[in-house]
C-alpha cells in the first residue's frame, strides 16, 4: 500500500477487540482486488492471510459485509490454521510459509493474525521477553526480506492493571 505499508515487516498492535482484524482482512481484500485501502493506492498482488483467531463462518461473515456480499477476488488465500514458528527444517511456520510462496510465487503480502498465536516454545527463564520477541520477529522479519513480501503481524498490545 503506498506510503503506508512498505515491503519487509509492520506490526499493527493496539488493545484487544478494538478492530485490527477487521482492518487487516479489508486491506488484504483491498491489495488482492486493487482497490484503494483508506484512501491510498495499493499495487495489487496475491494476499495469504492467517486469521488465527477467526472461524471460517466469522471469515465469511466478515468479508461479507466488507465486500457487500460479493465474492473475495482471486488472489486471496485465507487460512485458520498455521504452524508455530520453529527452527529452520523442522516443519514450523518459516518452512510452510516458504512452501507457500513457491507454490504461489505472485504472494506479496502475508498478513499473520495474530502474532502471539505462531509464537514459538515458552522461553526459557534465562531469555527475557524482549530477547523472545526480537528473536522471533527477527525470523519473520528475515523471511519478508529474504522473499521481498509485505508481511503484517497483527498484535495486541500488553493489558495493563492500574490501580488508583
Amino acid at each position: 500500500v503506498n506510503s503506508i505499508l512498505p515491503v519487509g515487516t509492520t506490526v499493527l498492535s493496539a488493545a484487544p477487540k478494538i478492530g485490527k482484524s477487521w482492518l487487516a482482512l479489508d486491506l488484504g481484500l483491498c491489495v488482492a482486488s486493487g482497490r484503494p485501502f483508506l484512501g491510498y493506492q495499493t499495487n495489487q498482488n496475491e494476499v495469504l492471510y492467517l486469521a488465527l483467531e477467526d472461524s471460517l463462518n466469522r471469515l465469511k461473515e466478515r468479508m461479507g459485509k466488507i465486500l457487500r456480499e460479493t465474492p473475495p477476488p482471486d488472489g486471496f488465500y485465507l487460512t485458520t490454521e498455521a504452524p508455530v514458528l520453529d527452527e529452520k527444517g523442522n516443519g514450523g511456520l518459516i518452512d510452510v510459509l516458504t512452501e507457500q510462496l513457491k507454490a504461489t510465487p505472485k504472494i506479496k503480502l502475508v498478513i499473520i493474525d495474530t502474532l502471539q498465536k505462531v509464537r514459538g516454545q515458552v522461553r526459557s527463564k534465562t531469555e527475557s521477553a524482549y530477547t523472545t520477541d526480537y528473536k522471533e520477529v527477527g525470523a519473520l522479519k528475515k523471511f519478508a526480506d529474504d522473499h521481498g513480501i509485505a508481511l503484517l503481524l497483527v498484535h495486541h498490545n500488553r493489558k495493563l492493571h492500574y490501580f488508583y
